[in-house]
């Protein structure tokens, strides 16, 4: 399976040197995209890009990055929360669906629950209950 390109952007934080505002824009970048899908719901390619932001964060960086080396993943989290994505369809802040009514990013749609998986089921059944949903 090939890694997400929102994989690759949390992942280039690990290395020295990090622009943690150029790795936060291409994630904004790709939240545009996802929510301008005209191949699926705007919900289900919001989703897919929440979790695959999540996903990699969590499972991939994180848990294989020691302590002292996830300062710009911390910023990267932090900085993200701050920005304000509108939809142009209604000038409002985007939501990440109708239902869950999160905004993006200020409300970090999906963060608690995808840390909440980790922390009860652990990176192997984490890995192997994201694998199913797919």
């Amino acid at each position: 399976m090939a890694e997400s390109q929102e994989c690759q952007i949390v992942s280039s934080l690990t290395r020295p040197n990090a622009s943690v505002d150029t790795a936060v824009q291409q994630l904004l970048d790709l939240t545009s995209l996802a929510a301008s899908s005209t191949t699926i719901s705007r919900s289900d390619a919001l989703c897919t890009h929440l979790d695959n932001t999540w996903r990699s964060l969590i499972d991939e960086i994180v848990a294989n990055t020691a302590p002292p080396q996830q300062t710009a993943l911390v910023k990267f989290v932090r900085t993200l929360q701050q920005q304000k994505i509108i939809d142009p369809a209604t000038g409002d802040q985007l939501r990440f669906d109708q239902d869950y009514n999160k905004t993006l990013w200020t409300e970090v749609p999906n963060f608690g629950i995808n840390v909440a998986d980790y922390w009860n089921f652990g990176k192997t059944r984490f890995s192997i209950f994201f694998q199913v949903l797919r």
